[in-house]
């Protein structure tokens, strides 16, 4: 699949396998953003699987000079591709120089984890979808049902308080016939 680049002064055409292409492609694309792709953040939020053959697909969401700058960037990955996992290991060979390091960066991830989650679309029906995704530092919403449970035990009381009240009402109807008498 060829890729062809416009520039100012010419048009540039790349052939080859289309991982390699598609990476090109985002980082030329981000840098006429005005975005260092060198400079950025890749942070995965998804994968999924094409259910008529073998194809899958990573998407990423770009962070940059403290923003989400892109929202989805997604790579494919099927037969002759050309795909390589490795290009999104984070090359970081510096050895952590204070003991917070670590805890630092993964408070970072935690906040811009939380950041695409609440305040961007992709991030949102991420958060809404059905399909049981794995969300980063997302507190799950499929332990018990506080309200369920709550309005449980509600009607529990209630039902208890109804047979109280008619044992009440029975007694009270007692105490009246003796009077009467």
């Amino acid at each position: 699949m060829p890729f062809e680049v416009t520039t100012e002064t010419k048009k540039l055409s790349f052939r080859g396998l289309s991982f390699p292409l598609e990476i090109l492609q985002k980082v030329l694309s981000l840098r006429n953003q005005g975005v260092n792709p060198f400079a950025a953040s890749l942070l995965w939020y998804d994968h999924d699987s094409w259910m008529e053959g073998p194809n899958e697909t990573w998407s990423f969401f770009v962070v940059h000079d403290d923003k989400i700058v892109r929202e989805c960037v997604s790579f494919s990955d099927h037969p002759g591709s050309g795909f390589d996992p490795s290009v999104f290991i984070a090359c970081d060979d510096s050895v952590p120089r204070w003991c917070n390091d670590e805890a630092s960066e993964e408070a970072r991830a935690r906040f811009w984890y939380r950041k695409f989650y609440s305040e961007s679309r992709e991030g949102q029906l991420m958060v809404l979808r059905g399909d049981e995704k794995k969300l980063y530092d997302v507190p799950s919403t499929k332990g018990p049902d506080v309200a369920a449970e709550n309005s449980v035990k509600v009607v529990s009381l209630l039902n208890k308080i109804h047979v109280v009240l008619w044992l009440l009402v029975v007694l009270a109807g007692l105490i009246l016939l003796r009077f009467w008498k």
